[in-house]
């Protein structure tokens, strides 16, 4: 799945259109949903038929995104906004669920804590980079928006690392 975010992104900064955007967001939101539920079992120790529920409301959650994602009407993906986050307000709920994550794991005194945390601190990072972005092109000709990617693979590479390290199987 890593290795399909960075293609994705590498299709869609390379092409920056309708599919590419699909291309580059739905491994994003899949890695996402996934690391979720690997989470809530294997971290958490959550029953399989208790993730299996969650993953009900996922996978619902999932089609709304992409139906949304699919019926942008005459939007251009390259164009640039007025939102003053960049589009950085779409992962808002990623953020706030590795918050989540980190307080729950300080709380029980997990040994994934670290983990979580650090993961939480470079994706705010990230998306810091990914939101001043078009602010600071003028002055900087390289952009911040490659921080976004490299922290991102850094924060991806922090939570697998996590599970991996801290796999407990049930």
């Amino acid at each position: 799945m890593a290795g399909l975010i960075g293609l994705g992104s590498f299709l869609f900064h390379t092409h920056a259109n309708r599919w590419a955007e699909l291309a580059d967001t739905l491994p994003i939101w899949s890695f996402v949903g996934v690391f979720v539920l690997a989470a809530m079992h294997h971290i958490g120790g959550m029953s399989v038929a208790k993730v299996a529920r969650v993953a009900g409301v996922v996978a619902v959650a999932v089609g709304l995104t992409i139906w949304l994602l699919a019926s942008g009407e005459g939007s251009d993906p390259t164009a640039q906004s007025a939102d003053p986050l960049n589009g950085s307000g779409q992962y808002a709920p990623a953020l706030v669920a590795l918050a989540v994550f980190s307080a729950l794991t300080a709380w029980r005194r997990h040994p994934a804590a670290p983990w979580v945390w650090a993961a939480t601190a470079t994706f705010l990072l990230s998306l810091i980079f990914r939101s001043i972005d078009l602010r600071v092109c003028q002055d900087m000709p390289l952009g911040s928006h490659f921080l976004w990617h490299i922290l991102n693979g850094i924060m991806v590479g922090l939570l697998l690392q996590m599970l991996i390290r801290n796999l407990q199987v049930r």
